[in-house]
């Protein structure tokens, strides 16, 4: 079994952590929060490290174990098939909703009038094919294309800084209502809180206690470029204009003009956007496989992938509008429910499980030698 290093973790997490937050939570946050949409990204990216803590420390300490081991020895054997279920649906829903926005973002910016089918296939393909290479040809991927996405990022932050205006983020604190900020920090919190998927992973993990200070690096450093972008599209483009835009980060993008030579760089950031959300698909793809073959005991696991990846494609299929189905998705089911149950509750109840078995183990050790004691 191949073991992630630290170094390839990083990239991992950072890899499936920027893609969509760029994409869909610029336009929510600022929705509710206006100019102080970068305030509810810092929230969010704090509350983000709370939930990729959580997982770091239950990877630490069940290293080397499968989640359905893990799940299994601290839930007991049906109750650990209870969550284990809950996280494989919330698998396949993201995942298909996933590959719906990006089949439309593919649609409505490069192959315009190409059948949504053709697109959704092909990239179902590409999943499928992603997922089947294993998780060592995933974990060097993201290596390779990690560092791209983030300068590509980083460059078209650069070129924006002629047009940025600063009237369009004063004033600064003077009118600040906590509800607000706290309202536009739940959608970029729950697609940062994604990072729940390392308690997947702790098989894979080569050494727990160096991957540990990785995955904060990750999820810190991903927050703080979120926040950045968020701030640079307020600037930009105003909020009153922003608001109004369902990829406003793509919509700053086309405003880059250089000497009029360097322009709609926007075909570009959607290439290095699609490696992303590729990388995100094919790992939850991956996950899915294999802890439904570890809980079912199969032992072909390229069946379940495809029968993953084809159920993927016709969830993918059934919204007629793609902008009010994500919605009514994220509202109710991710924020409502994925966020505090599968992203905080059910880790930090088996953090308290396991240090009340550690406790009881340690005080009936205690108590054993004790006893031996007394009868020597």
């Amino acid at each position: 079994m191949y073991k992630i290093s630290s170094y390839e973790l990083f990239w991992m997490l950072t890899l499936m952590s920027i893609g969509m937050t760029v994409l869909i939570t610029v336009q929510p946050a600022i929705h509710y929060a206006g100019h102080y949409a970068w305030i509810s990204m810092l929230l969010a990216g704090a509350a983000a490290t709370f939930i990729t803590y959580q997982a770091t420390v239950l990877a630490k300490k069940y290293e080397g174990k499968s989640f359905v081991a893990m799940c299994e020895q601290l839930l007991g054997k049906w109750l650990s098939k209870l969550v284990i279920i809950n996280y494989l649906l919330m698998w396949l829903s993201v995942t298909a909703i996933i590959l719906r926005i990006s089949s439309e973002l593919i649609y409505e910016f490069i192959l315009y009038k190409t059948p949504l089918i053709v697109i959704v296939g092909c990239l179902s393909l590409l999943i499928l094919y992603g997922a089947h290479l294993g998780i060592e040809v995933l974990s060097r991927s993201a290596t390779i294309f990690g560092p791209f996405v983030i300068l590509s990022i980083l460059a078209t932050l650069v070129f924006n800084i002629h047009n940025v205006e600063l009237d369009h983020i004063k004033p600064i604190i003077a009118t600040l209502e906590w509800q607000p900020v706290l309202m536009g920090a739940l959608t970029p919190v729950s697609l940062l809180g994604e990072t729940v998927i390392i308690i997947a992973l702790t098989a894979f993990i080569k050494d727990a206690k160096m991957s540990q200070g990785a995955f904060m690096a990750a999820i810190i450093g991903t927050s703080l470029c979120l926040t950045f972008v968020t701030l640079f599209v307020v600037a930009v483009l105003g909020v009153p204009f922003a608001v109004h835009q369902i990829f406003p980060y793509f919509t700053m993008v086309r405003n880059i003009s250089i000497f009029n030579i360097l322009q709609r760089l926007d075909a570009l950031a959607i290439v290095i956007w699609i490696m992303s959300i590729f990388f995100k698909m094919s790992l939850y793809t991956y996950c899915f496989s294999h802890v439904a073959q570890d809980v079912t005991k199969a032992t072909n696991r390229f069946i379940i992938t495809t029968s993953f990846v084809i159920a993927v494609l016709c969830l993918s299929l059934i919204p007629n509008n793609y902008v009010i189905d994500e919605l009514f998705y994220r509202t109710t089911y991710w924020i409502q429910y994925a966020l505090p149950i599968n992203m905080i509750g059910i880790p930090l109840l088996l953090i308290c499980i396991h240090y009340i078995k550690e406790k009881m183990r340690k005080r009936k050790e205690k108590s054993k030698t004790h006893s031996n004691v007394i009868q020597t």
